[in-house]
């Protein structure tokens, strides 16, 4: 099965095998990111009032039939003949298959930051530098928020949905920034450590604790002009 990529840190971007999709509809693409980031099974009925909510039941349904063609469609045309296309599609429920051909930057970050939560030396068995590289890998992996500027105005679901998920995971990428730049400052590293929290605050220009941290490491460079304009 060719893998379904989805990069949901900053805006979305979706690649089946090879090839950038291109959506009609944002309903399309928000209902693939819904049941991609949530997995599990979700009936047609609570489906079709939660992205139309203003259609009453008939044509909510429809609407969700006609959104299911599109995907499916779009699917098709980059898959191998015979492959599944990722969505699992039943009578009264769908689903989108969680397996080892979905690839979801959220996993890496999530995996990452839970480790992360128990402290910042590496797992068990595993090289720092190998460690270090899957931090510089999460990290860059955040283009900027969940689902940048990305929503649905006739869909208060999606979009509350959606500012729940954009301050989870807006924790979960401060935690690796932190860690990496804390890593690299231990180190001695102090020039990789000033590149990180760059990139951190890059991420988030309003972050005081990023500006603390580019003040003390410019200042232990004798950089006081630097660390001032921090």
């Amino acid at each position: 099965m060719s893998q379904l990529q989805m990069s949901l840190l900053g805006a979305p971007v979706v690649k089946h095998g090879e090839r950038t999709l291109t959506f009609s509809t944002r309903k399309a693409l928000a209902l693939l990111v819904y049941l991609a980031v949530e997995g599990g099974l979700h009936t047609r009925q609570t489906l079709s009032e939660a992205f139309w909510p203003e259609l009453d039941a008939e044509h909510g349904r429809a609407a969700l039939r006609a959104t299911l063609l599109e995907l499916r469609k779009l699917l098709e045309r980059s898959h191998a003949p015979g492959e599944r296309t990722h969505l699992l599609v039943e009578r009264e429920t769908l689903a989108l298959e969680q397996n080892s051909s979905l690839l979801l930057d959220l996993r890496i970050v999530e995996a990452l930051s839970k480790h992360i939560g128990r402290g910042v030396d590496p797992p068990a068995g595993q090289e720092p530098e190998a460690w270090l590289a899957q931090l510089e890998q999460a990290t860059r992996l955040a283009r900027g928020p969940f689902l940048a500027s990305f929503t649905l105005r006739d869909s208060p679901f999606f979009d509350d949905w959606t500012r729940q998920h954009r301050e989870y995971w807006h924790l979960r990428v401060h935690q690796l920034f932190g860690a990496l730049s804390r890593i690299y400052e231990r180190a001695g590293d102090v020039e990789r450590a000033i590149e990180t929290v760059s990139r951190w605050l890059g991420f988030d220009p309003l972050q005081e604790e990023g500006y603390r941290r580019l003040m003390r490491l410019r200042f232990s460079l004798g950089d006081r002009a630097g660390a001032l304009r921090a």
